[in-house]
């Protein structure tokens, strides 16, 4: 029986939700292999099968590795040490080490999402978000010239390189493999310093996302939108952090601002669209920045909720530029619901391109309004939406891409 160990820094508070708990669950499933979750930080009661290491990634991990006796470890993030996941595997015997990829943080000098650099897929260094070559500090939803003060004794101190090196001299003789959760974070993967050439494959999460059953007319409202605006167009956007600028908040007003004119150019009823966001309320609020009647519901705490939400809308708007989700392309797609995205991300393994949604060029908000206009005038769009997502985060078809594929790395 083989052993699979699972390492995370935490387990999203609990939430049974997120991904490394997800993949646990459906290893567990697996009856020829025994699985151990070793966590850095856990809000919630461990079960038997959970190991707690109380480190995090700046405390010393010397002897880690005698917590864990495998035959396979997935990291899900980067709680452990170059130096650190090279013992860990040369202790049990050069066992593979397989990367979630949630970010691309396990293949660059230090950040999770480098933006538009490209120098991780070289050797990193003089690193443009801590303010190099005249870039743009990217530490919001809009750019900042820099020189950012709380940023300078960081880019006096780059080691942005040197932490690459240490990856590439660590991992340059066990077998590392990508495993990431889209297509998206795949090619990042092939393109990268360190796992360009090793074996690497797309491994879904099986989300098991509930969906809202009733009609979009009830959804409005149970979720509470106002009687007066329940017959609008709604085009929804949400995220946890608004203000992160990989979140790409700036490229989704720009997006709504020419869907805005080009509704006007078509003598259409822009009165009759509104924009609807989930999440955190920004610090720039939507009204000052986009066209449109807003409503806002806020951070909604349970599936259910958002499922409504999703439901709710006419059309998503993802405008993420890094990001190996978001969730919101599932529960959008899943809620029947056409999405409109930039084509970075798990919605080119979702979207059936001119029947559920549209991908758009990364960056490219007149792509974005003009694929907004064609969810607009053609209202029957996205109606078996789900079906993408069931085929792609099929539970019993992602179980076997594991098996299959740890056997491979295995033999």
């Amino acid at each position: 029986m083989k052993k699979i160990v699972h390492v995370a820094g935490m387990d999203a508070y609990g939430s049974h939700e997120s991904g490394n708990m997800i993949d646990f669950g459906l290893f567990r499933e697996m009856e020829d292999y025994h699985c151990t979750h070793i966590l850095g930080l856990f809000k919630s009661k461990p079960d038997h099968d959970t190991v707690h290491i109380p480190i995090d990634e700046k405390g010393s991990q010397e002897g880690i590795e005698n917590y864990i006796d495998a035959d396979v470890v997935i990291l899900h993030d980067a709680l452990l040490q170059p130096e650190t996941i090279r013992r860990v595997s040369k202790k049990n015997n050069n066992c593979p080490i397989l990367f979630r990829g949630m970010d691309l943080s396990h293949m660059t000098g230090g950040c999770p999402n480098p933006n538009t650099c490209e120098r991780w897929t070289d050797t990193c260094g003089s690193c443009p978000q801590l303010g190099h070559d005249n870039q743009f500090v990217l530490t919001g939803p809009y750019p900042h010239e820099k020189p950012d003060p709380s940023l300078l004794p960081l880019l006096e101190n780059d080691i942005t390189r040197d932490r690459l090196i240490r990856k590439v001299n660590s991992w340059r003789d066990i077998p590392i493999h990508g495993v990431p959760v889209s297509t998206s974070s795949l090619k990042a993967f092939n393109r990268s310093t360190l796992f360009k050439d090793r074996k690497n494959i797309v491994m879904p999460i099986p989300y098991d996302i509930p969906v809202y059953e009733k009609s979009r007319e009830d959804a409005r409202k149970e979720l509470g939108i106002p009687e007066q605006l329940r017959d609008h167009f709604f085009v929804i956007w949400g995220s946890t952090n608004p203000e992160q600028y990989r979140k790409g908040r700036s490229y989704a007003d720009k997006a709504l601002n020419h869907f805005y004119d080009l509704l006007k150019e078509k003598n259409y009823d822009t009165d009759k669209v509104s924009l609807l966001t989930v999440g955190p309320n920004p610090s720039k609020p939507f009204n000052e920045t986009q066209p449109f009647n807003w409503v806002r519901t806020g951070y909604l705490s349970t599936r259910n909720f958002l499922s409504m939400a999703f439901k709710s809308a006419n059309v998503g708007l993802q405008t993420t530029i890094s990001d190996a989700g978001p969730m919101m392309v599932t529960e959008c797609l899943a809620a029947d619901t056409a999405l409109v995205s930039f084509d970075n991300c798990v919605a080119i393994d979702m979207i059936d391109h001119g029947k559920t949604g549209f991908l758009a060029p990364v960056h490219d908000h007149i792509a974005l309004g003009e694929s907004l206009l064609k969810v607009y005038e053609s209202p029957d769009m996205g109606v078996n939406a789900s079906e993408g997502v069931r085929r792609f985060n099929n539970r019993e078809r992602t179980k076997q891409r594991w098996i299959d594929f740890i056997e491979e790395i295995t033999a």
